[in-house]
């Protein structure tokens, strides 16, 4: 009976001991994403054969250093159109399954872009044909402690 007190004080001092986090929420963390010209002009308007830039921003507002881990890359971009995927920021890329890490300090900056419609390894070339398109930010396991809500896409149009 006195290992079973023991081992109930041990576990509850063990629980007081650890560092409370459940404070940290989405709502201290902010993101942004947002569709740009070749100029940095932001817009939804591009003519077919024109590249676009796409930014992904979050500010740590938490109050606390906030650390990350990913495997591949931790943020990439897609372009949809109707129920079809028709570029990625990573189409041709492969990565190492490594696990990395990073910090975002408390009050900085963590961003990321794309020059769409093409990565580095699509080859051939893609031309978006004139349309109406949606823009999405991907961010899987991303902070440790802080689940981000999933950022809103970007519907932006393709003309002649």
């Amino acid at each position: 009976m006195k290992i079973i007190y023991f081992l109930l004080l041990a576990g509850i001092f063990l629980i007081a001991c650890n560092e409370d986090n459940s404070s940290v929420g989405v709502y201290d963390v902010n993101t942004q994403f947002k569709l740009y010209d070749s100029n940095g002009v932001e817009k939804t308007t591009f003519k077919s054969g024109d590249d676009f830039e796409m930014r992904f921003s979050l500010v740590n507002l938490s109050g606390r250093d906030l650390s990350y881990h990913y495997t591949g890359i931790p943020v990439f971009f897609e372009i949809h159109q109707n129920d079809s995927i028709i570029a990625t920021s990573v189409d041709g890329l492969s990565f190492a399954q490594v696990v990395l890490g990073g910090e975002v300090k408390n009050g900085a900056i963590f961003k990321d872009n794309w020059i769409a419609p093409n990565s580095l390894a699509r080859d051939p070339k893609l031309i978006s044909s004139a349309g109406n398109y949606k823009a999405f930010v991907k961010h899987y396991g991303f902070f440790d402690r802080v689940k981000l809500k999933d950022s809103k896409s970007v519907e932006f149009v393709i003309t002649n």
